[in-house]
């Protein structure tokens, strides 16, 4: 299965590449559809939003080192690949992050890109507000430049313009919903809805299939652009098909949503220790424990961890823009439209990040 679009039950990358281009266009649209959005509460807000769940996240990761220590031999060349001990140097480059993770837990080198993105933002919005009737070929050149750092192996290209197709897609937000009610008023609307959800879920598989057809390195890299315009193509439809928004909608899936980055940044260390307690002999039973306790471990991190720093991020804002000028001034007349805060969440709970 492993070579075949069925890796898409446990595609990691292909998923960080939908996260990516909803970062671009979760951040964008406040700065579009505000007139008093201020950058000088934007970055500490930001920063607080992201730093302090990472943050814990990496002490977590410390403590299953001390309470289920790596030592013994196992089996799985995965957990061979991760580290069995903590060095200051891994701690350090796991609390920053910018200049690289450490990787104690791993899945925290896409929050590196994360954090430069928020940095750039800025440059992000003007770059695809700027004349707009370029887009289509903005994105374009986005798509070759995450080819190219896939076939070369450098992931400033590969991963920077991934954001970038994000604020795109926030700029071009309105023509794309046009271009979804044209497709609801086609005859067989959901034969070409569904069609078009397969394709962006098989490019998504590319880099795999690519590895099973014994592609060169270079030429599987390269699939990372397919793999990208997958993961574009699964964000149109999750946004615009009706039938997948009512079940993005429903509660089990909400509730799955509102726990997922703090999942993110517990699961592997569980997985790990899980691995390590039960060896190579219990892996059919590790693997239930280690989701079930991931699942539960996620939902009280949220709770104490990613939840007040949703309210310190709010807090932080609200202070910086009560005694900051607005900063929308700094943008060109274009990116000075009108509009509400987004909200996503059935509870109201304002978008601040993924």
């Amino acid at each position: 299965m492993v070579h075949t679009p069925f890796h898409l039950l446990w595609e990691g990358k292909g998923a960080v590449f939908i996260f990516f281009v909803l970062s671009g266009i979760v951040l964008t649209l406040p700065v579009l559809r505000s007139d008093r959005f201020s950058w000088i509460a934007f970055y500490p807000q930001r920063l607080a939003r992201l730093y302090v769940p990472i943050w814990a996240a990496v002490i977590f990761t410390v403590l299953t080192f001390v309470v289920v220590p790596r030592v013994g031999y196992v089996a799985s060349d995965w957990l061979r690949e991760r580290p069995t001990d903590v060095t200051l140097g891994a701690f350090a480059r796991d609390m920053t992050l910018v200049l690289g993770n450490g990787g104690l837990a791993s899945p925290l080198w896409s929050l590196r890109w994360e954090i430069l993105f928020s940095l750039a933002i800025p440059l992000y919005v003007y770059t695809a507000r700027i004349w707009p009737g370029l887009n289509p070929f903005k994105a374009l050149i986005c798509v070759g430049l995450i080819t190219v750092g896939g076939a070369v192996e450098n992931a400033f290209l590969l991963y920077v313009p991934m954001f970038m197709l994000g604020s795109l897609i926030a700029v071009e937000l309105p023509r794309l919903r046009d271009t979804g009610h044209g497709m609801d008023l086609l005859t067989r609307a959901r034969m070409a809805w569904g069609g078009l959800l397969a394709l962006g879920l098989l490019l998504m598989t590319t880099h795999w299939i690519g590895l099973g057809m014994g592609l060169p390195t270079r030429a599987v890299g390269a699939t990372s652009g397919l793999v990208v315009i997958g993961a574009c193509i699964v964000v149109f439809v999750a946004m615009l098909w009706h039938p997948v928004k009512r079940v993005l909608g429903t509660r089990p899936v909400q509730w799955l949503g509102l726990i997922s980055f703090s999942l993110y940044l517990v699961h592997e260390p569980i997985v790990v220790a899980f691995g390590y307690l039960f060896g190579s002999a219990g892996v059919l039973l590790a693997i239930p424990c280690a989701i079930l306790v991931a699942v539960l471990v996620a939902s009280a991190f949220y709770h104490l961890v990613e939840r007040p720093s949703h309210v310190l991020a709010k807090r932080i804002r609200t202070k910086m823009s009560v005694t900051s000028a607005p900063r929308s001034d700094l943008l060109p007349v274009g990116l000075k439209s009108s509009a509400s805060a987004i909200n996503v969440h059935p509870k109201g709970a304002e978008v601040e990040g993924l």
